[in-house]
């Protein structure tokens, strides 16, 4: 009893023990320009090998650097009082499958102190004169998107993915106020990553024919 009791033990170990996790990585070496064509990247979905792969995760990293200048031109009768602007952008991407499209939303900032300025009343002459402002940033950008477990099927596949970059900084106006904003130029270049962890999925009757070998070699012991 206590020989067959171990042998159940075993196999139940066999069936039950975890897979390692393993990882692939697609790497994009990308120079994006807000004012070229539309920057659009391949990737390969996930395959899973007729079932023999599972996706346990999936993730989008940027690593860039980043330079814009643009200007804010008031189109209001009104002067606007100093705002906050917050020199830092931030990365969305439309990410369309053989037959789906997902939004992945903001995936990346970067921080920098905030700057204020105050343009004058609407003076009729768009680009220049009190009511326009001018800034240009410079500064790095990193960060991570986790995708949810409820996307990883549009993940799956044989086919490619179609990812569209985008990139825009944030400026806070003051409540009722409307400003125009003018791209002198808005370039990003870096690396955009997508990856899959996945565990290999052992096969149930691989396993079985475990348990009931050891079964059997225990009965014939007992012979």
């Amino acid at each position: 009893m206590k020989e067959r009791m171990s042998a159940l033990a075993i196999g139940a170990g066999v069936l039950a023990a975890p897979a390692a996790a393993q990882t692939i990585t697609q790497n994009i070496d990308y120079l994006w320009d807000y004012q070229g064509k539309e920057n659009i990247f391949t990737f390969a979905q996930f395959d899973d090998m007729g079932g023999t792969r599972a996706l346990t995760g999936v993730r989008f990293v940027v690593d860039s650097t980043y330079s814009f200048s643009f200007y804010i031109d008031n189109g209001d009768p009104n002067p606007i009082p100093a705002f906050a602007y917050d020199p830092s952008p931030t990365i969305s991407a439309n990410l369309s499958p053989l037959n789906a499209s997902l939004f992945l939303g903001p995936i990346a900032s970067d921080t920098q102190k905030l700057e204020s300025v105050d343009l004058a009343a609407d003076d009729g002459v768009f680009g220049s004169g009190p009511d326009q402002a001018f800034f240009s940033v410079d500064g790095a950008l990193a960060g991570t998107a986790e995708i949810d477990t409820s996307s990883f099927a549009e993940f799956t596949g044989n086919g490619f993915l179609l990812f569209e970059y985008g990139s825009f900084p944030i400026v806070n106006l003051p409540k009722g106020f409307f400003a125009g904003v003018i791209f002198d130029q808005h370039t990003h270049s870096g690396v955009l990553s997508l990856e899959y962890d996945y565990v290999l999925v052992p096969a149930a009757p691989t396993a079985s024919v475990i348990v009931l070998g050891t079964l059997a070699t225990l009965r014939r012991r007992r012979r």
